[in-house]
């Protein structure tokens, strides 16, 4: 079922279509260490996410997502309906208004689907969030001391929430910026339609 599905090359197409710069270091600063820092001054400020903030996250990407997933659809249709309706000697304007929508429809339906990916992987993270800001310790520390093993558990459990709100913010902040490319991508493709009119 999931050999013609590739995450890897869906991923890698989707960081291309929001990477802002050729240049590597300039990506990673807004990607990664960008959203980092405001993590970081987030949780040194004692701002951590609970149980409301990730209800609502979670029920808020779902249902974006599912409306970006349907939009998928009306795109790839409005394409081929265009494709249609040149006919059989079409101008080299209407060829060229026919590839530009292509490769628009290309790129929407790379960017929607890699945002449902990263929304995806945002939800599992602040689940496991979730399960570890609720979940149980006990479990953890019975298995340990059979070893005779000296672990502050809270430590732990503070380092792993930590941990998991950083890299959440990070998807989340990047969740944010395929959404702004994916406008800007519908912006223009709105311009040029109402301009080839």
């Amino acid at each position: 079922m999931f050999r013609k599905f590739n995450l890897k090359e869906l991923l890698n197409d989707g960081l291309k279509e929001i990477i802002l710069s050729d240049n590597m270091i300039y990506s990673v600063l807004f990607h990664i260490i960008i959203p980092l820092i405001i993590a970081i001054v987030l949780i040194l400020f004692n701002v951590f996410f609970d149980n409301d903030i990730i209800s609502n996250l979670i029920s808020s990407i779902s249902i974006f997502s599912g409306l970006l997933f349907s939009v998928i659809f009306v795109v790839i249709d409005n394409y081929s309906k265009r494709r249609d309706s040149l006919g059989t000697n079409p101008n080299e304007e209407k060829k060229n208004y026919l590839k530009r929508y292509k490769i628009f429809t290309e790129s929407v339906t790379t960017l929607i689907l890699f945002s449902v990916a990263i929304a995806c992987i945002t939800v599992i993270i602040l689940l496991t969030y979730l399960l570890c800001y609720k979940g149980d310790m006990s479990i953890w520390k019975d298995i340990f001391d059979s070893n005779n093993e000296t672990i502050n558990f809270s430590q732990v459990r503070a380092f792993g929430l930590w941990f998991l709100q950083i890299v959440s913010f990070i998807t989340l902040f990047n969740y944010l910026l395929v959404i702004i490319v994916l406008i800007n991508e519908v912006y223009k493709m709105v311009f040029d339609d109402i301009n080839h009119l």
